[in-house]
């Protein structure tokens, strides 16, 4: 504010001197409740803020949860994926040896087919012979 030069003021009637004290006080309440306004304000904006950043925490620990159990739901499928890769793998084994093991068994009947055939073959001449005793007969 304004202050009167130390000359002056001996001049200066009582009166006067109480409304520049007055006038004084008054800017300075006035700069006073500016300046509360302002922290009122910075206040207010600080809360807000804080309210955010106590939402943005409840969100995050909500995203880690969720991947927690997405975690969790993500090794689980791993683990079964992995199980039933090895129960592929054995069936697959399994099968190979059947078919290995039904190879062979072709292979035999394939062996016991020409060896019938053989003997059929070696007992066609009593065949031919038993149909002419027949024809005979009559």
């Amino acid at each position: 504010g304004r202050t009167v030069p130390s000359w002056d003021a001996a001049m200066l009637s009582l009166p006067t001197s109480l409304l520049l004290k007055r006038r004084e006080l008054a800017e300075v309440e006035q700069a006073l409740q500016s300046q509360q306004e302002e922290f009122q304000q910075r206040m207010e904006s600080l809360m807000q803020r804080w309210n955010q950043l106590g939402q943005r925490g409840e969100q995050l620990q909500d995203a880690m949860l969720k991947f927690h159990s997405i975690t969790l739901t993500l090794s689980s499928y791993h683990r079964l994926q992995e199980w039933a890769l090895q129960r592929a793998d054995e069936e697959q084994a399994q099968v190979a040896g059947k078919s290995a093991e039904a190879h062979c068994l072709h292979e035999e009947l394939l062996g016991h087919r020409e060896c019938f055939a053989q003997r059929v073959r070696s007992l066609c001449g009593f065949s031919d012979y038993l149909w002419a005793v027949l024809a005979r007969m009559g």
